[in-house]
């Protein structure tokens, strides 16, 4: 049965499993983009979460001490 579904699409020689299944990841893969997409949580996540936490010695241009040796 999938031969006669899935044939006119990938062909039915040697080889057209593996064609069949780039296939389908690259359709997942697209549908998992646009699941992501279409959720602001997932879309907004950089002004969400920034990258990094920013620090009152960071504006200042210091380094942190180092830590004493035991």
């Amino acid at each position: 049965w999938a031969a006669s579904l899935f044939g006119p699409l990938v062909g039915t020689g040697p080889g057209a499993g593996m064609s069949l299944m780039i296939l389908l990841s690259g359709i997942i893969g697209v549908a998992i983009g646009l699941v992501g997409y279409s959720i602001p949580a997932v879309r907004n996540v950089e002004t969400i979460l920034p990258d990094f936490d920013a620090s009152p010695n960071a504006a200042a241009g210091m380094e942190p001490e180092p830590a004493s040796q035991v």
